[in-house]
């Protein structure tokens, strides 16, 4: 279940009896939002310039796909493996909340990383996300 606060969509509290599960409150819920869409601002400036205003554009997707991600469980006991996640920020910005161990599997053939080449993926290896490159 989501709950919408401003504008915002946020994960529900888990129902009772959810294993290592701790019920945030509304409070709670809204400041952590609030401090992954900052992160991912943060990173977003770190794009090269001219791919900053589409990631800055996708935060309010991303924010809340993390959010769904990493629920009310502590991001540094967290793995995700993020198939498909091409050049976007949810591998860097789960890295960048501090997310035990992120993978980034993507065969990066879209038009962006064959106009950039692999140096568009420094940004995820400085954040230690592990690029796997499929064919």
């Amino acid at each position: 279940m989501l709950v919408r606060h401003e504008g915002n969509l946020l994960p529900s509290p888990p129902a009772q009896g959810d294993a290592g599960l701790t019920a945030l409150s509304d409070q709670q819920r809204i400041v952590r939002i609030i401090r992954i869409k900052e992160v991912l601002s943060q990173v977003a400036r770190e794009y090269p310039a001219d791919l900053i205003e589409g990631q800055i554009r996708d935060i309010p997707r991303i924010a809340f796909n993390i959010g769904l991600a990493a629920r009310n469980r502590d991001p540094s006991e967290l793995r995700i493996c993020d198939i498909g996640g091409g050049i976007g920020l949810f591998s860097i910005g789960c890295a960048a909340l501090g997310f035990k161990k992120v993978v980034l599997v993507d065969d990066f053939r879209d038009a962006v990383n064959l106009e950039l080449g692999d140096s568009v993926l420094q940004l995820h290896q400085q954040y230690n996300v592990e690029v796997v490159s499929i064919v």
